[in-house]
């Protein structure tokens, strides 16, 4: 992502500078719990709490995520997301580039997005 800055001399007008920033933010309202099956990203990523929380469930175990916790991942972390209470969680949410296909931990081993969307489709009808 290329972001522009214009910056102004004295002398010489001004000189226009691209800066590339290696991420993307976003303000995240989460209002559902993830389904209970384990998933990656396709990109590493990181995450702070500003009010709400959840519960994370990893292959370590499950951990309380509240107001002011943070924390950050590689793209081939697992975990799947829990709201307390089904009350929203806000987040300021950032990750940086792709760097793989995100897909879910099943009984079967690691499965691509598309596969397991695809299956759970065929298997409801």
């Amino acid at each position: 992502m290329i972001r522009h800055h214009l910056i102004f001399r004295e002398k010489s007008g001004h000189l226009e500078e691209n800066i590339r920033v290696p991420f993307n933010a976003y303000v995240h309202k989460i209002v559902l719990s993830d389904e209970p099956i384990l998933h990656d990203h396709p990109w590493n990523w990181g995450t702070f709490i500003i009010s709400g929380g959840y519960y994370e469930h990893t292959p370590e175990g499950t951990f309380w995520r509240g107001p002011g916790s943070w924390r950050t991942q590689t793209s081939t972390d697992l975990h799947w997301l829990e709201l307390k209470e089904n009350k929203p969680c806000w987040t300021l949410f950032w990750h940086g580039r792709r760097t793989r296909v995100w897909g879910f931990q099943t009984s079967d081993g690691w499965t691509d997005y598309r596969s397991f969307l695809q299956n759970r489709l065929e298997s409801r009808t």
